[in-house]
């Protein structure tokens, strides 16, 4: 698994967790992370406001859309 690379798009809350599980669940592997600023003011507006453990995001009820 040495030779597996991964890249990851985007450096907000979903975007770091997701490394962060592949470094853990794959050791062996090169995780890279792309994004286009890294610095304080990071983070992801749309995701992480939907970004809750253990609930499901199914999309907005019918009468709303």
């Amino acid at each position: 698994m040495g030779d597996l690379k991964v890249a990851v798009l985007g450096a907000g809350v979903v975007g770091v967790n997701t490394v962060l599980q592949l470094q853990e669940q794959l050791p062996s592997a090169n995780v890279t992370l792309i994004d286009d600023k890294f610095s304080d003011e990071t983070l992801s507006y749309g995701p992480a406001g939907i970004f809750r453990p253990g609930t499901q995001f199914g999309g907005l009820p019918a009468d709303i859309v």
